[in-house]
């Protein structure tokens, strides 16, 4: 699933369209695009992994893209023919700036722009961890607010602190030398607001990198995602991987403190 820095690359290149007229909409909903052609984009932006575009009849078109969802932008003149909806491109738009399409979303809904605040979905994320102006007060507050939590169930709740994905809560955790499976109530505020803000770090460090790196190093760019028996980059032992709530998670034995088994 596409994480926050993804999305916010994303948002970067359908920037195009902003204060365009959309010459085409297409979508499988047909209902979701209803009436937009002809009206302007305002604002492109993301919230954790959610993109929204801005549209001036006071609507937001909302994307997720889910597992296999991608995005892509083509700076060319609108076309009202040619290649458009199928079973891979679920929605379209076409301005004088370029057409943007989105491919195997999870999710594409449209509500009041001024409803937000209220959205079933987006007003219960915690704050964005690719913005600069974080509160992470705040995001320590919700947190703590589940004690009994391991740490790497914690990292992907979007209700937290949002934009964090499978590879970051693993990466985080062996940066932050933790064992997946520490409670977070045994961890204290300072340790908690340390590991949200090296997320922020890394995810604002990754935003429009073709290649996401917490590492730094081109021939390994990350330290333990997705590495299962490969040697720790720091110690040499076998990169083990577990299941944790129905997905993959890596880890570092030797690195990472010990906790009960996942």
């Amino acid at each position: 699933m596409p994480e926050g820095d993804t999305i916010h690359g994303l948002a970067r290149r359908f920037g195009p369209l902003e204060g365009q007229t959309i010459a085409r909409a297409e979508a499988h909903l047909a209902g979701k695009v209803q009436g937009l052609v002809g009206r302007t984009v305002q604002t492109v932006r993301a919230r954790g992994k959610h993109l929204l575009i801005d549209v001036d009849d006071g609507t937001t078109l909302r994307v997720h893209l889910g597992m296999k969802g991608v995005g892509h932008f083509a700076a060319r003149g609108p076309s009202r023919g040619g290649a458009g909806l199928s079973a891979e491109v679920a929605l379209v738009i076409d301005t004088d700036a370029g057409r943007a399409q989105v491919r195997f979303p999870k999710v594409v809904d449209r509500f009041r722009t001024r409803d937000e605040p209220r959205h079933p979905v987006l007003s219960m994320l915690g704050p964005d961890l690719c913005t600069v102006d974080v509160d992470f007060d705040e995001v320590v507050r919700r947190a703590q607010a589940r004690p009994r939590d391991f740490v790497c169930h914690l990292l992907l709740d979007q209700h937290v602190a949002c934009g964090i994905g499978n590879v970051y809560r693993s990466e985080l955790c062996f940066i932050a030398r933790l064992h997946p499976t520490v409670e977070v109530g045994a961890l204290g505020a300072a340790r908690l607001g340390d590991i949200y803000r090296e997320a922020q770090r890394q995810l604002r460090a990754n935003v429009g990198k073709p290649v996401r790196t917490t590492t730094g190093r081109a021939r390994a760019p990350l330290y333990v995602y997705g590495r299962h028996r490969a040697q720790c980059l720091v110690c040499g032992t076998a990169i083990v991987r577990a299941e944790a709530a129905g997905r993959g998670v890596w880890f570092c034995t030797k690195c990472q403190r010990q906790a009960d088994p996942l």
